[in-house]
């Protein structure tokens, strides 16, 4: 569908949840523009452009849930604001001189003072830092700790999984959410408890 046929935008007003997008940065969109309240990068040379494209549609979920099926209903409803945190260069690594939980601490800390957000979404890994059934890392401490201190709510992804063989989207669909107990998510331990 192209943007100029796209059904209507509802209007968002200054009082609805303000959620906060710890990736790439979020681009001014024209879906997304006029609800993104502001942009930071940690550590402020990225920028905020989100050239990578990772942290825009983790974003579009984030308002949308899902855009196909606002599409096929004739209107988009949007069901929050946004502010964003850039915390991973244009091609989405996380920067060698800082520590993964620092740059976490402060891209949440100064959405939260800035902006008042209490509503965060990390969708981001660290692909050295695979999990691997033990303890918990300092990065997940980290996000605890903030929680905490911060009365804040933290939306984590599990991760990303390649389906067991066949047609990838029929079985993210069909799978779902079966899959998530199966030992090679990585979830199943940690849904458990």
């Amino acid at each position: 569908m192209a943007l100029p046929t796209a059904p209507p935008l509802n209007a968002v007003t200054d009082d609805a949840p303000l959620i906060g997008i710890i990736d790439s940065g979020v681009n001014d969109h024209p879906f997304l523009a006029d609800i993104l309240a502001g942009a930071i990068g940690v550590p402020a040379d990225l920028g905020t452009a989100d050239v990578w494209g990772h942290g825009t549609r983790v974003a579009g979920v984030a308002v949308f849930g899902d855009l196909r099926a606002q599409l096929d209903a004739g209107a988009l409803q949007r069901g929050a604001r946004l502010c964003a945190a850039k915390v991973v260069n244009d091609q989405g690594g996380f920067d060698d001189r800082r520590l993964v939980p620092s740059q976490m601490r402060e891209a949440i800390a100064t959405l939260n003072q800035r902006f008042g957000c209490r509503i965060f979404v990390v969708a981001l890994a660290d692909r050295r830092r695979v999990f691997d059934g033990g303890k918990v890392g300092t990065w997940a401490a980290t996000l605890d700790e903030l929680a905490r201190e911060l009365d804040i709510v933290i939306v984590v992804s599990s991760g990303n999984r390649s389906p067991r063989g066949g047609n990838r989207l029929e079985q993210a669909v069909t799978e779902y959410p079966r899959y998530l107990l199966e030992d090679a998510t990585g979830c199943s331990s940690r849904l458990a408890h």
